[in-house]
């Protein structure tokens, strides 16, 4: 014999469930209370993004961090070398790769910032903000960095980004 609990979640008892009804005070209400709960919603698409979200940068390190990764993508970036067969019949491209730009911006901007920091300062951001690699044993080096490059920009301290 089958429970009726464990069939599909149409069945009398999830009805019974679902449909609970107390009445207090006159007023009928659900026996299902609603809570209301804050969330933050976090778009994590790189380690920096991730760190931010953690609460290990703040928003001002965040800020310099992604702009870091920014002149590091561009100026690591590569122009498709496979063939393209025929007209393309859309006028845009839905590509996920930046546009060709001129690399030497952000090779000179990556230059100055590489003036900057310290040799173990530069490994760690070219590591976790370049590369999106883990950031254990470099969290410190990182922190510093972006203060660095956060400098450099001259990014308010009371930078936020909500």
């Amino acid at each position: 014999m089958s429970n009726p609990d464990f069939a599909d979640d149409l069945g009398p008892a999830a009805q019974a469930r679902a449909s609970r009804i107390v009445t207090i005070g006159g007023e009928r209400k659900s026996a299902i209370k609603a809570a209301k709960v804050e969330a933050r919603r976090y778009d994590v698409e790189c380690r920096v993004d991730a760190l931010n979200a953690w609460g290990q940068l703040s928003d001002r390190q965040w800020a310099a961090g992604v702009r870091f990764r920014f002149h590091w993508r561009h100026s690591t970036w590569h122009p498709r070398v496979t063939a393209n067969y025929g007209e393309q019949a859309h006028t845009q491209s839905r590509s996920t790769e930046p546009p060709p730009l001129d690399r030497s911006v952000h090779v000179t901007r990556l230059d100055e910032w590489a003036q900057l920091l310290t040799p173990p300062e530069w490994a760690a951001m070219a590591a976790v903000a370049g590369e999106d690699e883990s950031c254990a044993g470099k969290l410190r080096l990182v922190q510093s960095a972006c203060n660095a490059i956060a400098d450099n920009l001259k990014i308010d301290k009371e930078f936020s980004r909500r």
